[in-house]
């Protein structure tokens, strides 16, 4: 269900009302951004696909903009932006988040923003830039367009290796919360040494279809109890922010697991397919190298204005139109 914050929402409570003013002025970037963003116009996107009073409410939108807009700003990953959030009062202020209001977690975010997707993120960016021009920030006389490729750092992957790496990655933050203390996760049982030797295994097994066939098999047998016990151990926890980790991770797993059965079962087109566990949003890349013919990494468009030396960078993932650049 979509949400949209009210007037009372707005309001202070009684705590900020007892602090001094001075902890909630934005400084000036954060007042034009915020000035820009409160047009009604970037409510539209999201009214027009999104207007549903059924389901669980999301995080507001104007919420999710501004979060966005830091994110993206500062180049943040989703835990690091709410853990600065958290302690901001000033950012928590430009996202119209009370004191005592929760701070939206990173898998709410992450799944909010494959929610809106590409299609939501374009029309905000056009409505951006119609904005600008509005205010001859730029005037759109001369604009240069490229494109190029940004290689991840990842090793080639195989479904073998990212179910291996998958596995390894859940089972490292239960040892981590095991060692805090956490009861609910004493009793796990690490299975990474027997998903390492398997996806060895598989790498040794080349051209050995059907031999690869099972052992991926047996490791997708194994990532279904790490799964498993990994979800038991979150609905259990006290530590957020390991929690929060670990639910992400959890859920990268589960998406490993879905698309090696596809595969298994002779599909190999999958969209959106993950090709990293410690890097999600990187995507395979077909360059048309006869050396390398696919590579994987991002994406990127880039704009330049007339009005500026320094290009507007937007990445073909969901993102928001660097507002800081045009501004500074």
């Amino acid at each position: 269900m979509l949400k949209l914050h009210n007037e009372k929402d707005k309001q202070m409570d009684l705590f900020e009302a007892g602090l001094p003013k001075e902890l909630f002025e934005l400084d000036e970037e954060l007042k034009k951004i915020d000035e820009f963003l409160n047009d009604e116009r970037f409510m539209e996107p999201f009214l027009e696909h999104f207007n549903s009073s059924t389901g669980r409410p999301t995080v507001p939108v104007e919420t999710y903009l501004r979060m966005m807009y830091l994110k993206h700003r500062h180049g943040l990953g989703y835990e690091t932006l709410v853990n600065e959030i958290s302690d901001s009062i000033k950012w928590r202020t430009f996202c119209k988040l009370k004191l005592t209001d929760p701070v939206p977690d990173s898998t709410t975010l992450i799944k909010a923003t494959k929610r809106y997707g590409e299609k939501i993120t374009s029309e905000i960016n056009e409505l951006l830039v119609e904005k600008a021009r509005e205010k001859k920030v730029i005037r759109g006389r001369k604009l240069r367009v490229d494109s190029t490729t940004v290689e991840a750092d990842i090793h080639y992957p195989t479904d073998a290796s990212l179910l291996a790496d998958g596995i390894k990655a859940v089972s490292k933050t239960i040892k981590k919360l095991r060692k805090s203390g956490e009861e609910a996760a004493q009793d796990f049982r690490d299975r990474t040494r027997s998903a390492k030797k398997r996806a060895f295994k598989a790498s040794n097994a080349r051209g050995k279809k059907d031999q690869i066939n099972k052992i991926t098999s047996e490791l997708v047998e194994i990532a279904e109890k790490v799964v498993g016990s990994a979800k038991k151990i979150k609905d259990q926890l006290e530590d957020r922010h390991l929690g929060t980790k670990l639910g992400r991770q959890t859920e990268i797993l589960e998406q490993v697991i879905q698309q090696t059965k596809e595969v298994l079962t002779g599909n190999t087109h999958i969209p959106d397919r993950v090709v990293s566990i410690f890097d999600p949003e990187a995507r395979p890349l077909k360059k048309g190298n006869r050396r390398v013919p696919v590579e994987f990494g991002r994406k990127l468009c880039l704009t330049e204005t007339e009005e500026r030396a320094d290009p507007l960078t937007l990445n073909t993932t969901p993102s928001l139109l660097k507002l800081s650049q045009i501004y500074s």
